[in-house]
């Protein structure tokens, strides 16, 4: 180019933009599109070419030489120069829950626009150019694009047939992808054969997540082909996981930059869908060695730890897996099932042995949330109809309280518990007897934290559960269920072998009440209290506020003759009334326990005080002290400096009462007023004892404690 410049050659703008489409065309997909993905915000990495990168050269004026010349230094435009010449700086992802920072994942690179597009090239070896960029492999027609570089694999069998029969080695681009990954994936398995991993530096190497289900009891035979297995099968998921996340950044340069021989976002769509599908057959075995086949139930799902880790899953992968897999099938094998089901008992051992202060402990209830809230047609959740179709969902009421607190799929999640009586999992360095008196409070209040937000979760799945027609009654059985084997809480004796715990107890009532937040009292129906088959399972010796047991059933009797028995049962009824049942379980006795330490620490003290026990026993006294005293400020951190449970509790209780209201005014009256009708409502008189005796126990405590709600 000469130093005068001459007069520019002048280009209408449909000639400059026909020029340059024809400059930076792309890849072409014959056959039908399906539908394409929503693109995620991301990066991308595509081929160096000299065409437009701005690297190296700087920008010079159009002059008059040719209007090929004209294209060859056109420059990109300003703002993709600086993307390209920025660095990156690493975004924070706000969620509803805590505020994470998104890493990057195993590659790097520049948003893909700042880079170049292939050079102009056949839609054939285009198309194997960015299937290479995404699987990171290398093929014959992919030039110096990656074929040089560590991180691309090369892949002979696929070379060998594109290098013989070019674009006849493929009917479309799914079979191309298939093809790809099919010799790809066997290579971690060869890859941790030549390694030679034995059982000595297996587990050890492992994360604990491996480490601790890893049963130690098998024998050395079969121990080694499985933590081989598992860790190729490891390394093989987070692939797949990559190619997908580089799938969607592809995507989201789509939007930037159209190629005229393609539909790019089509192309991509199908990628995506292979990976997913190819995702579904890791996870169910189908994909590794005859020889090194494993039941799924003797290791972890290669998804928990991706589930758990940060960053999370790549945008979208996760409810694509989940509709998936729901959609399709395998020969005499339920995929949705073979996939998600080991994954759920995994995340179940793990919240069974987990207790506040552990440091992953609120990513397990995170993982549980985000499974339950994907949802396929209109409400249907796959998750939610796979965890209550399951025989883990609900145990039979002849195993008792502990096997439905501990051995159902959602028992251990409600079974966190703050309470050093029930802590679950390693105790050493925070049991009571270890515990420094000032480090205590600090401690709870910690604990306290990691719970609410657990509860929260909690709520979410219950709530999705719910929310799925399909699935409801299976949710309002659990809340049945336990309500029936925890009513000999109510008694004066309790037996803690027999019932579950306090913790446990104080979770399911924080997320009944949250699940009666928009339920008005008026939409709660009194006849419901006269039902034989009430989920309160109420008998007619009930004690209730005024009636007898004769009364009671002569009046049930006319009601069921003029059929006001025979409606429907809506949600709210059930919903309000078992949420009071389960409030009065939990509190009445939760209070209870408390008084119990406290009178207990009065009685030690006040012998210590007088000296009136042999100087042994007196030793031994004074250990107990301590650890009771422990026990109270504990329990009293956990209950009375929890003012959301505390708010969440006071607000249901006045939804109670003004529900009170309602029936002591009468059928034909909106609210209550002096004085009072002489003769007792009926709807009022039928209500059991306890529901009075919730609020007066709990109004009680509070002032007596002067706590502040």
């Amino acid at each position: 180019m000469s130093d005068t410049p001459s007069q520019p050659t002048e280009l209408s703008q449909e000639e400059m933009r026909h020029r340059r489409l024809q400059r930076l065309g792309g890849l072409s997909l014959q056959g039908s599109s399906p539908p394409s993905l929503t693109p995620s915000p991301g990066t991308s990495t595509l081929p160096h070419t000299k065409t437009t990168s701005p690297e190296g050269r700087k920008a010079t004026p159009t002059s008059s030489a040719t209007r090929g010349d004209v294209m060859e230094v056109e420059p990109l435009p300003l703002h993709r120069q600086k993307k390209a010449r920025s660095p990156r700086t690493t975004p924070t992802i706000l969620t509803d829950h805590v505020i994470r920072p998104k890493a990057k994942r195993s590659y790097t690179g520049e948003l893909a626009r700042a880079h170049s597009l292939p050079s102009p090239s056949t839609p054939h070896s285009s198309l194997i150019s960015l299937l290479s960029q995404i699987f990171r492999v290398s093929l014959p027609v992919t030039g110096s694009n990656g074929a040089g570089s560590k991180d691309f694999v090369p892949l002979p069998q696929l070379s060998q047939q594109l290098r013989d029969l070019g674009e006849s080695a493929y009917v479309d681009v799914r079979d191309l992808a298939s093809q790809l990954l099919m010799e790809r994936i066997p290579l971690f398995h060869e890859a941790r054969l030549d390694q030679g991993t034995t059982v000595a530096d297996g587990p050890s190497s492992l994360p604990s997540y491996l480490a601790d289900h890893t049963h130690s009891s098998a024998p050395s035979s079969s121990l080694a082909p499985r933590l081989t297995n598992q860790i190729a099968g490891e390394g093989a998921m987070a692939y797949l996981l990559d190619c997908y996340d580089r799938s969607l950044h592809e995507s989201r340069s789509t939007l930037k930059v159209r190629s005229p021989e393609v539909d790019r976002a089509a192309v991509l769509s199908v990628v995506s869908q292979i990976v997913v599908s190819f995702s579904s057959l890791l996870l169910t075995d189908w994909l590794d060695p005859p020889h090194l086949q494993i039941p799924t139930s003797e290791c972890p799902s290669l998804l928990l730890p991706h589930l758990l880790s940060h960053p999370p899953l790549p945008t979208g992968f996760l409810p694509d897996l989940i509709l998936h897999c729901h959609t399709h099938s395998l020969p005499d094998e339920n995929l949705l099932h073979s996939v998600f089901h080991p994954l759920l008992v995994n995340l179940q051992e793990l919240a069974l042995h987990a207790n506040p202060l552990c440091d992953n402990v609120c990513d397990i209830f995170f993982a549980i949330s985000e499974l339950t809230s994907v949802k396929s047609e209109g409400n249907f959740r796959p998750i939610c109809s796979l965890m209550t179709s399951d025989r883990l969902w609900l145990t039979s009421s002849d195993e008792g309280c502990h096997a439905l607190q501990f051995q159902t799929l959602i028992g251990p999640f409600l079974s966190l518990s703050g309470l050093l009586l029930e802590w679950a999992g390693p105790t050493d360095k925070l049991h009571p007897r270890h515990t420094p008196n000032e480090a205590l409070s600090a401690l709870t209040e910690t604990i306290t934290q990691k719970l609410n937000i657990c509860r929260n979760e909690m709520f979410k799945v219950l709530h999705s559960v719910l929310r799925c027609t399909e699935t409801r009654s299976k949710a309002l059985d659990f809340f049945q269920a336990t309500l029936s084997l925890n009513s000999r809480r109510a008694n004066l004796h309790v037996d803690r072998h027999v019932v579950s715990s306090d913790g446990f107890m104080l979770n399911l009532s924080v997320v009944m009440q949250k699940l009666c937040d928009k339920i008005k009292p008026s939409m709660v129906d009194p006849h419901y209290l006269y039902r034989p088959n009430s989920r309160l399972e109420l008998t007619s010796s009930e004690t209730r506020i005024c009636c007898s047991s004769k009364w009671f059933t002569d009046t049930q009797s006319q009601l069921e003759t003029r059929g006001v028995l025979s409606g429907q049962v809506k949600f709210p009824t059930e919903c309000f009334l078992m949420t009071v049942h389960c409030v009065h379980l939990t509190w009445t006795t939760a209070i209870r326990h408390l008084r119990e330490l406290r009178r207990e620490l009065y009685q030690i003290r006040r012998n210590l005080r007088l000296g009136n026990v042999p100087s042994q026993v007196s030793q031994q006294l004074k250990g107990r002290e301590s650890v009771l005293q422990k026990m109270v400020t504990n329990m009293e951190g956990l209950i009375l400096e929890d003012t959301e449970t505390l708010g969440l509790t006071m607000t249901f209780l006045c939804q109670l009462a003004r529900w009170l209201c309602l029936q002591l005014a009468g059928p034909d009256e909106e609210s209550p007023s002096l004085p009072l009708p002489e003769s007792v409502p009926v709807e009022f008189a039928v209500v059991p004892e306890f529901f009075l005796e919730v609020i007066a126990d709990f109004l009680i405590f509070a002032a007596q404690q002067e706590f502040v709600v």
